[in-house]
């Protein structure tokens, strides 16, 4: 499997949209409290949330990872 690419993020507050420190990522994300909620990633799988997609866990935000 390849390494993921881990680069620092952060959420414009101009736009809505997913950016790298050093250039756009090219995710939107509109309204960050309409994610699907979820306790863990043994959840949110039975969700239906891909490796990779964002959910969260009251206020904190997570990738499914497993």
């Amino acid at each position: 499997m390849a390494k993921p690419d881990l680069q620092p993020v952060y959420v414009d507050p101009n736009d809505g949209q997913l950016k790298r420190l050093k250039g756009k990522l090219g995710l939107g994300v509109s309204n960050l409290n309409n994610l699907p909620e979820h306790n863990d990633d043994t959840a949110a799988d039975g969700g239906g949330i891909p490796v990779g997609g964002m959910y969260r866990t009251g206020s904190v935000i997570k990738v499914r990872v497993a």
